[in-house]
């Protein structure tokens, strides 16, 4: 009977089985390669060790920056959380509206672009019927704000002639979209209305 061959670890060379070295880890033709070997793992784990240290700082580098930025935003004041609800809410208006002429004067998407679009941020705002300073119960509610061209929204003083007749023809467009009914419910009255932190990250 033939005697069983292995091939060894270091070499990858067939050898008679009872003639070689057998480790923990692998088969060797001979005592030479056997130690070969285990000199060259350790020098490759030693090269290794390097880049795993760099991937590690790297790593906690970059948990040491979310820390921080966590950090940053838990001492952010309420009115920053404000402005950044306000403006995602403006936005979605906006493209809600989309299509839309302006709810106060009725100028189409193109009319109002040729003349306002070289205005900054564009020709359109999000222009509330009830305004929020006085009512700031209703300053996220959707069918308190419609897509409005910037001369509209922009007005020239709260009790101008311009403003009133623009305030005048919002009503008149708003109850053409929403009905009577819930323009009423808009003008109130209402209750005051406190936001969270957690209310202006979920608008």
């Amino acid at each position: 009977m033939a005697n069983k061959k292995k091939r060894c670890k270091r070499c990858g060379e067939y050898h008679e089985a009872e003639s070689g070295v057998q480790t923990p880890s692998a088969w060797f033709c001979c005592h030479a390669h056997a130690i070969e070997f285990s000199i060259e793992a350790s020098r490759k784990r030693t090269e290794r060790l390097p880049a795993k240290a760099v991937r590690a700082q790297e790593a906690d580098a970059k948990n040491a920056a979310k820390r921080d930025r966590e950090r940053r935003m838990e001492v952010k004041p309420l009115s920053y959380w404000m402005a950044r609800a306000q403006t995602q809410f403006n936005k979605f208006i906006r493209a809600r509206d989309i299509g839309l002429p302006c709810v106060s004067c009725g100028a189409t998407e193109s009319e109002v672009e040729s003349k306002q679009g070289w205005k900054v941020g564009g020709a359109w705002d999000c222009g509330h019927y009830l305004s929020v300073g006085s009512h700031p119960e209703l300053r996220f509610e959707q069918d308190n704000a419609a897509r409005q061209c910037k001369s509209c929204n922009g007005g020239s003083g709260n009790y101008s002639r311009k403003n009133h007749q623009t305030a005048k023809d919002y009503r008149a467009e708003l109850i053409k979209r929403i009905g009577l009914e819930r323009v009423e419910w808009l003008e109130g009255p209402h209750e005051p209305k406190r936001y969270r932190k957690e209310d202006y990250q979920a608008i």
